[in-house]
């Protein structure tokens, strides 16, 4: 976690994404030391993205970060997908917004689908973009 925090801390940084095995996100359910260490770090890195100001979801270009409460790393502790990172897709890394990433719209006048741009992977615990 120091590397991370040093990367983090400098600003201008160009970070995109952070992926934590399981057995490291499994530290906060209080399995093994170190688990408020890691949820603090969670913390600074969220804090990292707000910093950052605009940043365009890929598909709608909306600022992602003013879509609500974004959380970029999950941050409930008690979850199963504490410390997996919302909003980008692991095999890209292109960033979206909380709406683009989940809605599901069917227009039935125009024959139109726009389906959800990220989808969780429940085994591997990764979001995968539509493309």
């Amino acid at each position: 976690l120091p590397i991370l925090d040093s990367i983090i801390e400098r600003g201008g940084n160009r970070l995109r994404h952070i992926q934590f095995p399981h057995i490291s996100r499994a530290i906060v359910l209080g399995k093994y030391p170190g688990s408020s260490e890691f949820r603090q770090f969670v913390t600074r890195y969220n804090d990292m993205w707000k910093k950052r100001g605009v940043i365009g979801c890929s598909k709608c270009h909306a600022d992602i970060n003013a879509c609500g409460d974004t959380t970029w790393l999950h941050s409930n502790r008690w979850m199963h997908i504490f410390g997996i990172q919302f909003n980008t897709c692991y095999g890209c890394t292109r960033h979206f917004c909380d709406d683009c990433a989940s809605k599901v719209l069917v227009d039935d006048e125009k024959g139109r689908v726009d389906t959800q741009m990220l989808a969780f992977c429940a085994h591997c615990q990764k979001n995968y973009c539509a493309d």
